[in-house]
C-alpha cells in the first residue's frame, strides 16, 4: 500500500469521523446514573460527563460514503454496517441497544480518542489495520477488547483505563510512528 493511499485513506476516514461525531452527538444522550456509576471506578468524570450515547434501535451504521471508491481501488476497510456499537470520539452509537461490557468497550474507544486526538487515532487505526487487514488485531481494537475482558471477568477489579492506555503507549504497544512525540501524558 503506497503512503498516497494510506494518507488519502486517513484523510477521509477523519473527516467521516468528524462528521459522524457532531452528527450523532448532537442526537445522543448522557450517560444514565447506573452505567456513570459502574464506570466510574474506570474513567474520568470528564469523560463520562461528555459522551453522548445513541441507540439505533436495530437499524444499522451507515457504510462510509466513500467505502465503494476504495473497494474499487482494493482496499478493504473494517465493515461498520456490520458493528454492534461504534465510537466517534465522544458519540457512542449502539446498533442493538447498550449493554455494559460493549459500553465499556466504546468507553475505551473514547479515551483513546481523547489521548491520541481524532487525527492520531485514525492514523494509528488505518495504518495498523493495513498492516494486519482484521480489525481486532489493530492494537487500539485489540487492547480495547484486552480491557473489556478484565473489566467483564472481574468489574470489581479496579483499574484506570487512561492510564492502561498510557502504560500501552510507554510500551510501544500502539505501534506509533511519526507522531509519537506529540502525544504527551497530562
Amino acid at each position: 500500500m503506497s503512503e498516497d493511499r494510506i494518507l488519502t485513506t486517513i484523510s477521509f476516514l477523519a473527516k467521516y469521523a468528524q462528521q459522524q461525531r457532531e452528527h450523532y452527538f448532537a442526537a445522543g444522550r448522557p450517560l444514565n446514573a447506573s452505567d456513570r456509576t459502574t464506570m466510574q471506578p474506570f474513567f474520568s468524570a470528564a469523560l463520562l460527563s461528555r459522551v453522548r450515547i445513541v441507540e439505533m434501535a436495530g437499524r444499522q451504521i451507515e457504510e462510509p460514503p466513500f467505502y465503494p471508491e476504495a473497494r474499487a481501488r482494493g482496499v478493504q476497510l473494517p465493515q461498520v454496517n456490520h458493528m454492534s456499537s461504534i465510537t466517534f470520539v465522544d458519540a457512542l452509537v449502539f446498533t442493538e441497544g447498550v449493554k455494559i461490557r460493549d459500553l465499556f468497550h466504546a468507553l475505551v474507544h473514547a479515551t483513546q480518542f481523547e489521548i491520541f486526538g481524532l487525527a492520531g487515532y485514525i492514523d494509528l487505526y488505518v495504518r495498523a489495520f493495513f498492516k494486519v487487514n482484521r480489525t481486532i488485531l489493530v492494537p487500539l481494537e485489540a487492547h480495547a477488547f484486552e480491557l473489556d475482558t478484565r473489566f467483564s471477568a472481574n468489574s470489581a477489579d479496579i483499574f484506570s483505563v487512561e492510564g492502561e492506555v498510557w502504560r500501552w503507549i510507554r510500551e510501544g504497544r500502539y505501534g506509533l510512528r511519526s507522531h509519537a512525540g506529540t502525544v504527551t501524558q497530562s
